[in-house]
Parts: C-alpha cells; structure tokens; sequence
C-alpha cells in the first residue's frame, strides 16, 4: 500500500492509504468530490530524486474523457492540490452586484449574466468598463459596449480571475430616475 494526500477544496481532504493502482480521478472521488468552490485546475506534485516535480491539469478534461492520459496515475508521495476557483467582480447598475467564482471559461456578458444582467432601466450599456490587473500591480481599463456585445457586433472576449466589470448608471436615465421616482436604486462599491 501507499499513500496519497488529497487536498485543498474537495469535500472530505485526507491522506488516503492505497492499494493498488488509482487515478487522480479516483482519489478526488474518495474524498467526496470537489466543492462548489473548487476550481477545475489542479495541481499535482511528485516527489523525485531531484527534489519535486509539478504539474498543472485541468478537471474537465480527464471528466470529459477529451483526454484520457491526463488522468494520471498515483505514485507512493503524490500530494493532489484542488485549489479555490478565482473570483470575479461585477459591480454598478446590475440586479446582483458581487464576487463571483471563475469556475470555468466565461466571456463578458456571461459574467453580466451572472450577476443579473445590467438594470435596464438605469444602467448605461454603452459605457460599462472591465478593470483587468496587469503584471505590475496596476489596472488596466477596458471599454466594453453591452449592446455592442448582446447584438453581436463586437468579440464577447473571456474574463481573468480577479476582473473587475462596472456598469455605470446613464446620465440622462439617473436624471428621469430621481425626478420621477425620488429616490436611486443602486448598489455600487468602487473600492475593490
């Protein structure tokens, strides 16, 4: 027998005692599975006489039997990573603004999606903006067009972990919106 530690974000993280041939699949499933949280890339790192190697695998392919070879089988040492997806942020005039997990591929106006999609009675889909952190530390901002993207006339491009997406409120919408109903409906934070 041998031993292999499952850990991170899967139900039940152990060290698992081993007989006999296992896959990474396999021990992921003697932990319970992975949890809402988890993300599909996992790490798994093996001892050699080197010191340790690591490697990167994505969960959907092994699942999906796209590619049958990555679900590698366990050595004696092996230690399996289930890390916490990446999050991202969509914030302004959308029905649920927040943090979001990023746990799989997601282009723009799905991530709006998944906050609610933007208030269409205040929100300004022309002038929403996506803040992408660069390798320096800073923030780059992109323009994004929600109509341009909904009808099809520009790339739904896909998010990175930490994205941040703002949908601004109208100019002339807010103005409509205060004076006929006197009060603003808005959950925007600009501190992330």
């Amino acid at each position: 027998s041998y031993r292999v530690s499952v850990v991170g974000y899967v139900k039940e993280p152990k060290v698992l005692e081993l007989r006999g041939k296992k896959t990474l699949l396999e021990a992921i499933a003697l932990c319970g599975g992975i949890t809402d949280e988890a993300s599909k890339s996992i790490r798994l790192t093996r001892p050699t006489a080197e010191g340790q190697t690591s490697v990167l695998i994505d969960l959907d392919t092994i699942a999906t039997g796209v590619d049958p070879a990555s679900n590698l089988l366990l050595l004696p040492g092996d230690v399996v990573s289930v890390p916490k997806a990446g999050m991202f942020y969509v914030e302004g005039v959308v029905s649920k603004p927040g943090a979001y997990p990023l746990l799989e591929t997601t282009t723009v106006s799905e991530a709006v999606a998944t906050a609610g999609g933007p208030d269409t009675t205040l929100a300004n889909v022309e002038g929403a903006v996506l803040y992408r952190k660069r390798t320096d530390g800073s923030r780059e901002a992109i323009p994004i067009s929600l109509a341009a993207l909904k009808d099809g006339t520009t790339e739904d491009f896909v998010i990175q972990e930490n994205d941040v997406i703002v949908v601004p409120l109208s100019g002339p919408k807010l103005f409509f919106d205060r004076v006929t109903a006197g009060i603003l409906r808005v959950g925007f934070s600009s501190n992330f």
